[in-house]
């Protein structure tokens, strides 16, 4: 059994994507395959409706979260699913959030478009979060 606060190497991480955008949803698949070959993205929504259906039936390891969707914002499908604990990456096109998001369970903050060296530094971060907080 994986201990959910802790990347077992033997276990794949499991990813879910939040972004309507599809050509950056291209790229973020993209460049988490080549950065991370070994975590698994179990599933995508573009808006707050199919987040909240996802992940309200689903154990995700990390969020990544565009902020701004076509029918509301991220925050609103964390906010009623009550996802205090699960890592969260940001991704937006809209700095003023930075605040907000910080609210949550924020591994990290990344302005569009996102560069391999910025989602490098993000998962980096969110790897070192999980095994300090199992020590």
């Amino acid at each position: 059994m994986k201990d959910s606060n802790h990347i077992d190497p033997q276990t794949p991480t499991h990813v879910f994507l939040i972004e309507d955008e599809y050509y950056a949803a291209v790229e973020l698949k993209h460049a988490l395959s080549q950065l991370r070959p070994d975590y698994v993205l179990v599933g995508q929504a573009e808006d707050v409706e199919g987040a909240i259906d996802f992940l309200s039936g689903n154990h995700v390891d990390l969020i990544i979260a565009d902020i701004s969707l076509s029918d509301g914002y991220s925050f609103e499908a964390l906010d009623q699913l009550h996802l205090t604990n699960v890592p969260i990456i940001f991704t937006t096109a809209y700095a003023q959030y930075r605040e907000c998001a910080a609210s949550y369970s924020m591994v990290d903050f990344l302005l569009k478009p996102i560069d391999h060296v910025s989602l490098q530094q993000a998962l980096d971060k969110f790897e070192i979060k999980l095994n300090n907080t199992n020590v």
